[in-house]
C-alpha cells in the first residue's frame, strides 16, 4: 500500500516538475525563436539597393518614361550589401520571369549556385529559407526602388519590371536556436533525473514515519485483541461450566465465579491503562505547573508499596542531591516515578537492592530508578518502550504484565516535554532516568 503511495507521489512530482519545466523552457525558447526572426526582418530590411537617375538625365536619355516605369543601362546603382553586424547577405536583381539582371554579392560562391537561388526564390515566394552552398540563406522579394532627380527634386518609385531578392545567411542564427533546443533537452533529462531521485529519497523519509505508525498500529490491535482474548477465553469458559451446573448453588461455584472474577480485573486493568495512554497521548495542552517536594513526593510512593518491597526483603536507597521546592507538573511526575518505582519492585531479585537518585541540572532535574535483578538484554532494550513490548522471559513468568507500564511513562514525559532513558547491563542491574525542564 505504502509503495503504490510512494509512486503515486513520485509521478505526480515528475509530472507537475515536467509541465512547470516544459512551460518554462517553451516560454524562453518561445520569446527567444521571436527575438531571432525580427532581428533577420530587421537585417532583411537594412540590406537595401536602389537605382538613382542624375539630374543631367532626362527621362528619355536614362530610358526612363515620363511616368517613370522603366530604366536602361545608364542608370547609378547604389547599394548597402553588407548589415550593420557584417552578417553575410547578397541581393539579386531579377525582371518580371525571374531571370537574372545583375548580381550585388561579396560572397565567394559561383554564377550557378546564384541562379539556383534566385530560382527557387522567384518560384517559391513565401520569404522562408533555402540552402545555398551548404549555408542557409533566409529571402525577401521586393520591387526594385527607383530614385529620379531632376531639377534639384527626388521622386522615389517602385518598379513593376524589376525586383531584388534580398539574401541573407541565418545558418548561425539557425545553430544558436537548435543548440538552445539541444541545450534545453539535455538540461530538463539531466534535471528530471536529479529531481527523481531526490523525490525517491524524500518519499521514502516521507512515508517512513507514517508506515511505522501504521505498523505500529496493526501490532497495537493485534497485542490489544490477544490481552483480551486471555481473560474472555477465561470468562467464557467457567460460563461454561456454571451453565453445566446450573443445578448447584452460587456458593458451591465459587471457584468458578472467582475464575470470572479474576478475568474480568484483568480485562478492567487492561482496559484503564489503554484509555489512560489514549488520554495522555491526546492532551492537547498541559495541566499547570505547581510548586512541590519532589522529596516528599518520591517519599510518599514509596511509603505506598513498603509492603511489596518488604515481601522480597529488598534494600531501599534514596538520594536526593538537593532540598527545597522545584516547580513542575507534580501529578505527571508521580505517575511516572509510581511506574518505574513499580517495575523495579516486580523484576528486582530477592534481597536485591533499589536505588533512587535525584540531580538538579540548572534547569532540569533528572530522576533515576536502578534496580539489581535479570536486566533486559540488548536485543529486548530498543524495544522496552514499545505497546505491550514484553521479553519472552517477562511473557512466561508475568502473567499480570501488559507491556504498557513503560509505554505510558514515555507518552507522559514527552507531554511535558522531558525525556526518559533505559540502560542495562544483563543480570546484574537495569536503569530508568528520566529528565524535565522546572
Amino acid at each position: 500500500m505504502f509503495k503504490k503511495l510512494r509512486n503515486k507521489f513520485l509521478v505526480l512530482n515528475i509530472l507537475v516538475t515536467s509541465i512547470v519545466m516544459l512551460i518554462a523552457f517553451c516560454v524562453v525558447y518561445l520569446t527567444t525563436y521571436r527575438n531571432t526572426q525580427s532581428e533577420i526582418e530587421q537585417k532583411l530590411n537594412n540590406v537595401t539597393g536602389s537605382f538613382t537617375v542624375s539630374e543631367s538625365e532626362s527621362p528619355e536619355d536614362s530610358g526612363v518614361d515620363s511616368s517613370g516605369k522603366s530604366v536602361d543601362e545608364k542608370r547609378v546603382t547604389s547599394f548597402n550589401k553588407v548589415t550593420s553586424d557584417y552578417a553575410p547577405s547578397f541581393i539579386l536583381t531579377v525582371d518580371k520571369f525571374g531571370n537574372i539582371l545583375e548580381i550585388n554579392s561579396l560572397i565567394d560562391i559561383s554564377g550557378t549556385q546564384y541562379a539556383e537561388a534566385a530560382s527557387i526564390a522567384w518560384e517559391e515566394n513565401n520569404d522562408s529559407a533555402i540552402v545555398i552552398a551548404g549555408r542557409t540563406w533566409r529571402y525577401k522579394i521586393a520591387p526594385l526602388q527607383i530614385t529620379h532627380i531632376q531639377n534639384g527634386e527626388q521622386t522615389r518609385f517602385e518598379s513593376e519590371e524589376q525586383f531584388q531578392i534580398l539574401f541573407l545567411d541565418v545558418t548561425d542564427m539557425q545553430k544558436n536556436l537548435s543548440n538552445l533546443a539541444i541545450t534545453f533537452l539535455l538540461v530538463g533529462m539531466g534535471m528530471l533525473a536529479v529531481i527523481f531521485v531526490i523525490s525517491i529519497i524524500y518519499a521514502n523519509r516521507a512515508i517512513e514515519p507514517i508506515s511505522e505508525s501504521w505498523e505500529k498500529q496493526k501490532q497495537f490491535i493485534a497485542d490489544a485483541s490477544h490481552e483480551l482474548k486471555t481473560p474472555l477465553t477465561t470468562i467464557m469458559t467457567n460460563c461454561d461450566v456454571l451453565e453445566a451446573n446450573e443445578d448447584e448453588t452460587i456458593k458451591s461455584q465459587k471457584e468458578w465465579l472467582g475464575y470470572i472474577r479474576i478475568g474480568t480485573d484483568r480485562m478492567s486493568k487492561l482496559i484503564n491503562r489503554l484509555l489512560t495512554l489514549a488520554k495522555i497521548e491526546g492532551m492537547e495542552t498541559k495541566t499547570e505547573k505547581q510548586s512541590f517536594d519532589i522529596s516528599a513526593m518520591i517519599h510518599e510512593v514509596m511509603q505506598s508499596m513498603d509492603a511489596a518491597a518488604a515481601i522480597k526483603n529488598l534494600r531501599i536507597e534514596r538520594r536526593i542531591e538537593f532540598a527545597g521546592d522545584i516547580y513542575g507538573y507534580v501529578d505527571f511526575l508521580r505517575q511516572v516515578f509510581i511506574i518505574l518505582y513499580e517495575n523495579a519492585i516486580k523484576y528486582t531479585d530477592e534481597s536485591g537492592s533499589i536505588e533512587i537518585t535525584v540531580q538538579r541540572m540548572r534547569n532540569r532535574v533528572s530522576c533515576t530508578v536502578k534496580n539489581t535483578g535479570k536486566g533486559i538484554s540488548a536485543k529486548d532494550l530498543p524495544h522496552v518502550f514499545d505497546r505491550f513490548y514484553r521479553s519472552d522471559t517477562v511473557r512466561s513468568n508475568d502473567e499480570n504484565s501488559y507491556g504498557l507500564g513503560l509505554s505510558i511513562a514515555k507518552s507522559i514525559v514527552e507531554q511535558i516535554d522531558g525525556k526518559i532513558t533505559a540502560k542495562s547491563m544483563e543480570n546484574e542491574w537495569t536503569e530508568f532516568t528520566f529528565t524535565f525542564e522546572i
